[in-house]
């Protein structure tokens, strides 16, 4: 495959490591044959995606230079900053294994680091933070360092008295200075032979000699010892440690392999996230990538100025033919599938929308460039003709290829149906493809063959300029002209160009297919408006479901509040209580709510009761209920209809109750408690004379049966209790007599 034509090369630019072994995965970052590597790699970007979005900080940072101290020859011995760079390295790569030891998949890759703890201690436990090599651990170099000091204490204070005895016509400077590892006088020539000791140099000017005295030369000769003696203690230490590295340099450099690694996946989670990338789907042969960027694109334009494009690619249907003016983004959108699909098997996320599939396609063949190969002698032609050639034969089941303008070049009826015959062959060999043409052949092979699919760019036909964005489904036309108008090529050529295109007029292919093509667009418009329509109705729904939802609510809270009504009014001041809670703001306000919402507040519908159809102008009185029917009496005519279509006659008054006003409810129909347990029969009469109460009724009746009289005798005791009961009887005769209770409330 020929990255460098998708721009691989420049993408891989855009991710930043920051240690020398990140920069070296980078290099090495190829697509993988395996798509196990590429989903492991996606988890792993996956899980660094989701700690930089928390804000959770890992630090992966630039580790110090150390492959060439790993590579050192036999005998070479490090020096002590180069160890402590060492065990700098072997701390970050332990630090960072450490924070990510909880993470499943990168935890994995982070357990393969080794803490080399002991070699960690070691060195920093015999060299000092400056790189000298530290006396603690060893007594002998703390002893030989110990007399170099004071030997070199007892030298600096001789030499001291020793210029202070001569005077400023002896010495030239006041200033102890050395010469070869030797402590020495800075004397003027021409006073040398007042000073015994022995010459070791010269000033430039030739006007001081520096001397050493005779008394202190064993002293010097003993700190020169002393040094070499330190010397060659220090550098036993650093033999030491530098083996101690070196028999673990080959498990160090693997350390340094999967920190890069990580380094590496660190750095394209980063750049993941500031192009808006997600990790894609696979798919079972479908190409699906929704809101497609081609990642430069977003480099250079941003994220938001970057237009979006649907690569839409079905198992059934594996070529896709993109047509369309020219300068229009046909090449972009090839380029842009090519990149994209490349970097999915590299293991990168993809700036597509979330949710975008792709199958495990193998490797992605490119055809791109039909210039000249005038380093081989070939023509455009010859060399794409060439190019093409190679992806036959390489081309397996599964593979992906891409072709800019194949069979361009040549006479474009012959060039067209050989690339007809070109991608009809790959087809046949399970092979995608992918291109662009004007080709008119080429566009009808997408038309007519059940194995391609056209898409058009889209072109802005009142601006005369490109859309970037693709129509499935359509033929793109190339509009030479209108792309040369748009650069203010001189008109004249134009219009004599245009003149010859008429005189030749159209050929009976073209004109198809631009019939075949409006008409596609033409459909294609119209069941965007049909799903348009359905979207609407589906919102509507919605809303209307929520409606009623809503409406229940607030019936659900009435009836609460009139519960607590009724329990309010068996207190004994009931009518002021009930007045009071009636006309609070919170029953007001729910009333007003309910009522704007076209609720009815506690209306039932019973035999007998007056009302009116909801949306229209009937009414009529309920003549019998039938499960959740009633029929209607309207006039001369019989209807059945839901009860849920029927509300209260708004005009229509409520027999007024006692004390001449209005009752608020429909009225409490007599209650059956024949065959019930004593306690469910209370409960139920409790209820209904709440209801009563409220409704405003002068009387209730309940019917019990005669049985053993007990039912009768605990409901009359009940009764009796309460403040608002008048008085308790039976019935007529001819109405029920004694199985029948009377209840009359007080005025």
């Amino acid at each position: 495959m020929k990255q460098d034509l998708l721009e691989f090369s420049i993408l891989k630019s855009c991710l930043s490591c920051a240690s020398q072994s990140g920069r070296q995965a980078l290099d090495e970052l190829e697509p993988c044959a395996d798509w196990s590597e590429v989903e492991e790699r996606w988890a792993c970007v996956s899980e660094f995606m989701d700690l930089l979005s928390a804000g959770q900080h890992v630090h992966l940072a630039a580790l110090p230079e150390v492959y060439e101290l790993l590579g050192l020859k036999d005998g070479a011995v490090l020096d002590g900053q180069a160890l402590l760079d060492v065990a700098a390295s072997l701390s970050q790569m332990a630090r960072v294994a450490a924070e990510l030891e909880d993470c499943e998949h990168l935890g994995a890759v982070a357990g393969q680091i080794e803490p080399f703890g002991e070699l960690y201690y070691e060195i920093i436990g015999r060299i000092e933070p400056g790189g000298e090599v530290s006396e603690r651990g060893n007594p002998l170099l703390r002893e030989l360092r110990q007399r170099y000091r004071n030997l070199r204490t007892q030298v600096l204070g001789r030499m001291e008295d020793l210029l202070k005895s001569l005077s400023e016509s002896v010495v030239m400077d006041e200033l102890i200075t050395t010469r070869g590892d030797r402590y020495v006088l800075p004397i003027r020539t021409d006073a040398c032979s007042r000073v015994a000791g022995i010459a070791h140099d010269y000033s430039r000017s030739r006007q001081t000699i520096y001397v050493e005295p005779l008394e202190l030369v064993e002293s010097n000769n003993e700190l020169n010892r002393l040094r070499a003696d330190i010397r060659d203690a220090e550098y036993k230490v650093l033999k030491e440690l530098t083996a101690a590295v070196s028999r673990s340099a080959g498990r160090i450099i693997n350390n340094l392999q999967v920190y890069g690694r990580l380094d590496l996946l660190h750095a394209i989670a980063q750049w993941g996230l500031k192009v808006g990338a997600t990790i894609p789907q696979l798919s079972e042969g479908e190409i699906e990538l929704r809101g497609a960027r081609h990642p430069l694109l977003i480099e250079r334009l941003g994220l938001e100025r970057t237009v979006a494009l649907d690569l839409l690619l079905s198992a059934e249907k594996s070529c896709l033919v993109i047509s369309g003016a020219n300068a229009g983004g046909k090449t972009v959108a090839l380029k842009t599938l090519g990149l994209l699909l490349l970097l999915a098997k590299c293991g990168l996320p993809l700036p597509v929308a979330s949710g975008s599939r792709l199958p495990r396609f193998g490797r992605i063949l490119v055809e791109m460039d039909a210039s000249q190969d005038i380093e081989h002698g070939l023509s455009s032609f010859t060399a794409h003709a060439a190019n093409l050639k190679r992806i036959y034969a390489q081309a397996r089941p599964g593979d992906l290829v891409l072709l800019d303008e194949p069979g361009s070049g040549t006479d474009y009826q012959a060039g067209g149906a050989f690339a007809v015959a070109y991608i009809d062959a790959l087809l046949e060999r399970g092979i995608y493809v992918v291109l662009t043409s004007h080709a008119e052949q080429v566009k009808l092979y997408g038309l007519a063959s059940a194995r391609a699919e056209n898409a058009a760019t889209a072109f802005d036909e009142t601006g005369l300029k490109p859309l970037y964005a693709l129509r499935y489904g359509l033929m793109g036309l190339s509009r030479p002209f209108d792309i040369l108008r748009s650069i203010d090529f001189p008109p004249e050529v134009l219009a004599s160009a245009q003149a010859i295109v008429a005189g030749q007029g159209e050929t009976p292919l073209s004109r198809a297919l631009q019939d075949i093509s409006r008409a596609t667009e033409l459909r294609q418009q119209a069941e965007a408006r049909l799903a348009e329509a359905e979207r609407v109705e589906a919102q509507l729904k919605s809303r209307l479901n929520q409606f009623e939802q809503e409406r229940l609510k607030a019936a659900t809270r009435l009836e609460r509040l009139l519960d607590k009504a009724s329990y309010l009014a068996r207190n004994p001041q009931p009518r002021e209580t009930v007045k009071a809670f009636s006309e609070s703001p919170e029953v007001k306000e729910l009333r007003q709510s309910l009522k704007d919402a076209g609720v009815a507040e506690t209306f039932k519908v019973v035999k007998g009761a007056t009302v009116c159809v909801k949306g229209g102008s009937a009414r009529g009185e309920v003549v019998e209920l039938v499960g959740p029917n009633a029929v209607v009496v309207c006039g001369s005519k019989r209807l059945t209809l839901p009860v849920t279509m029927l509300t209260a006659e708004p005009t229509a008054k409520l027999k007024p109750a006692r004390g001449g006003k209005p009752a608020g409810s429909p009225q409490v129909m007599p209650i059956m408690v024949i065959g019930l347990h004593v306690d469910e029969a209370l409960s139920l009469v409790e209820r209904a004379v709440d209801k009563a109460l409220l409704a405003g009724q002068a009387s209730l009746e309940i019917i019990h049966g005669h049985g053993t009289g007990a039912l009768k005798q605990a409901i009359r005791e009940q009764l009796a209790a309460l403040p608002n009961v008048a008085s308790v009887h039976d019935a007529a005769g001819d109405e029920g007599g004694s199985a029948k209770t009377i209840v009359e409330f007080k005025p």
